[in-house]
This record gives C-alpha cells, sequence and structure tokens, in this order.
C-alpha cells in the first residue's frame, strides 16, 4: 500500500487543535432496552455489548428484539456512528458502516453522531486511542462492574484540528483498514472455500470417481467409522501463570479465542489444532500456523493430515459443543474428543483433500500475517496522528 511521504506529514502547529468534551462536539443516546414482556412491533436483529470489539463488529448469532417502526430513527444506526460499550469493557469501540441494513443496537451500547464540525472517523480513531491508553476508567461507575453512563460518556475529552486535517488524518488511517478489512475478506472466502470443499467431498460424498464407487448403508465402500484418535490425538496443553507470560514471540493459547499473551518458549511445535478446554469458548477448533504455547486447552500436532483434519472437525463443531461438561464452568476434555467417532475415507483420498485444503491455510496464514504487519504500522502511527505530534498537509 501507498504509504504517507514526509510531505504528508510533518510538524503539527499545536496551536490549531482545540480541546472539548465529547458532549460538546457531538450527539449520543443508548439503545433499546432488552424487556420480552414489553416490547412490541417485528423482530429484527440488533448489537449487543458483545457484538462491539475494539474497531470491528462481530455480526456471527445476532439476538433479535422486536421493534416498531416508529423506533427505526430512535434506536436505528446510520453510516459512520460510532458505537460505544456502556459497559463489559466500558468505551471499547467500532464504527457502523451498514454492514447490515436496518440494524439496532441494545441498551448496553451507545450511539455516538459526530456535529458538521467533526469527522466521524476522526473521531473514532481518536476514541480508540483514547482506549488505549485506559482514559475511559476516569468516567467509568460501579465497584465489581463497569459502566460508562451517558452524562460520563459526554465528559470525555477531546482534541482536534480543523476539519480539512480531521479528513486527512482519517484517510491515512483508513487506508491500512480498509486494506486489513480487504484481507478479512479473502480469508473468509479461502475458509468458505475450504469448508466447502470438505463438505462437498465427505458429507455430501461427491468426491473424486464417486460415481463409479459403491455404497452401503449410504456409506461409501472402503470408508470406516473410527475413534478421533486414529487421525490425530489430542493431549492437555500446560498452564502457566500470569507472572510467566513473559514479552516474548510465542503465542499463549487457551479458553480464549485470540493468544491470552506471549512466552518466549513453546510446547507444540509447528501447525497445531488447539479446542478450548473451558470457559465461554469451551470447545472452540482453532488452527495455529506456527508454533505455540498450549494452556488451558487440548492440542494436536501429530495428525499427518491436520489441514483435513481441521475440516473434519469444524464440520463437527456442534458435536465438539456438546462433550462440555459443568454447570457453571464448562469443560471438554481432550480424552472425550479422542473418543469421537468420525467417518474415515481411504488414505489416499484424504491426502488429496488435505493438500488442497493445505495451500488455501496456507494462504491463509500469509493473509494473517500482512494483516497483523499492517495492524502494527497504523497502531505506530495512531497515537503520533492523534496526540498532534504530526500533521498532515
Amino acid at each position: 500500500m501507498k504509504h504517507a511521504s514526509d510531505k504528508e506529514i510533518g510538524k503539527v502547529k499545536m496551536e490549531t487543535w482545540k480541546k472539548a468534551k465529547l458532549g460538546e462536539i457531538t450527539d449520543s443516546s443508548l439503545g433499546k432496552m432488552l424487556d420480552k414482556e414489553k416490547n412490541k412491533g417485528q423482530l429484527q436483529p440488533y448489537l449487543a455489548n458483545w457484538n462491539v470489539r475494539w474497531g470491528y463488529f462481530d455480526l456471527d448469532n445476532l439476538s433479535l428484539m422486536k421493534f416498531e417502526d416508529s423506533e427505526d430513527e430512535k434506536y436505528g444506526l446510520n453510516y459512520g456512528d460510532i458505537i460505544i460499550c456502556e459497559g463489559g469493557e466500558p468505551g471499547r469501540c467500532a464504527i457502523w458502516k451498514n454492514q447490515i441494513p436496518k440494524m439496532k443496537i441494545q441498551k448496553a451500547l451507545h450511539r455516538v453522531r459526530c456535529h458538521k464540525n467533526i469527522d466521524n472517523f476522526f473521531l473514532f480513531y481518536q476514541l480508540l486511542i483514547l482506549g488505549k491508553n485506559k482514559i475511559f476508567d476516569q468516567f467509568t461507575t460501579g465497584s465489581t462492574i463497569k459502566h460508562i453512563p451517558a452524562e460520563q460518556l459526554k465528559k470525555v475529552p477531546i482534541v482536534y484540528p480543523p476539519l480539512p486535517t480531521q479528513q486527512k488524518i482519517a484517510s491515512i488511517l483508513s487506508a491500512y483498514d480498509k486494506l486489513i478489512q480487504n484481507y478479512k475478506k479473502q480469508i473468509e472466502a479461502l475458509q468458505t472455500a475450504a469448508s466447502e470443499l470438505y463438505k462437498e467431498w465427505f458429507v455430501r460424498f461427491r468426491f473424486p470417481g464417486w460415481q463409479t464407487t459403491k455404497f452401503e448403508n449410504g456409506i461409501p465402500e472402503g470408508w470406516k467409522v473410527v475413534l478421533a484418535s486414529e487421525l490425530g490425538e489430542f493431549v492437555r496443553g500446560k498452564n502457566i501463570t500470569a507472572e510467566e507470560m513473559q514479552e516474548g514471540m510465542i503465542p499463549v493459547i487457551s479458553a480464549g479465542i485470540e493468544p491470552s499473551g506471549f512466552h518466549n518458549q513453546s510446547n507444540v511445535k509447528g501447525v497445531s489444532l488447539t479446542i478450548s478446554n473451558s470457559g465461554a469458548n469451551a470447545g472452540y477448533l482453532q488452527i495455529n500456523y506456527s508454533d505455540i504455547w498450549a494452556a488451558d486447552c487440548s492440542y494436536c500436532n501429530s495428525a499427518k493430515h491436520i489441514y483435513f483434519y481441521y475440516e473434519l472437525l469444524n464440520n463437527m463443531r456442534v458435536v465438539l459443543f456438546n462433550l462440555q461438561k459443568g454447570a457453571a464452568q464448562p469443560h471438554v476434555y481432550a480424552k472425550d474428543i479422542n473418543k469421537m467417532k468420525i467417518l474415515l475415507p481411504p488414505s489416499d483420498l484424504i491426502e488429496t483433500a488435505d493438500n488442497k485444503i493445505k495451500l488455501m491455510h496456507e494462504k491463509i496464514y500469509s493473509l494473517q500475517q500482512q494483516i497483523t504487519t499492517l495492524t502494527q504500522q497504523r497502531d505506530l502511527l495512531l497515537p503520533r496522528l492523534m496526540s498532534g505530534k504530526l500533521e498532515v498537509e
């Protein structure tokens, strides 16, 4: 991508920047209270707190709530609205780009709209850096569960240059995000292609040569039901303390989806599969393309055809989640994963599929690395632009 040149970025004249409270330069409102007894209208999808991440939205498995047509303006979203979490992790925010038409928000979220002299994307990036610097913590209430009420949100301090400069700063940062988003879409397409290949061959049985293959009770000849451990055995990871998580280069994979930290050594080498053992993500499957430290998870790197194994297990996500045990704190155990029954095709068909799927996953890994690099570059530039240390011409 084209980066900002020295002519585009230089020393800023700080006297051109202004200070204001968020409530002075924006209009904000909370979403609708979830009340199944009182809410009327048609069921429509809405954003809850957990759908809003730092800088993006997780739009999988949206919940539904009843909304009346008259509530579209009050709770609906427009392009460029900034959505901020009121609780959970107060201040976590993302900017809406009409990903889904007529989207609404729940009361746990603030909707922020900019006045004419404020660029909404510039403000979004300003809020991101405030979040990274823990500024929102100063405006939260509650001893155990933190919240940022509407009146407190309006007090958050903002600094901003003239509108043309805001737009130029936002344009520089948006260029990174647009490329990152493009790569994410490519990753989603590759993930879908790999999943569809598996389903076409091993669920619908439209594999190469299926027309001449004999079937018995709906199962192709030569296929057999075996335990999952025959394809690759899962092993319990080894927990480490928070103090042992050092600023190393090795991701620590535990109960979460993202690495919970970094360590200076690995206990799993090469490409591996991990399944979260406990917590809200118990049963979550993930493929890791490089060395990791497996903590509160089960891992497998012994499978010869690990990319095929990933797609097989990915197609059995419901089964994996149903392995959860325990009411208060769900757990999924390696021994139960290994005992799952799977339908195993002949080795030559597995080999062919694994090679095809591997090419897709290697491309995914390459794109993920590019996303990491772009994110790091943007995050280095973000505080310098938002602090006024750099100016665009």
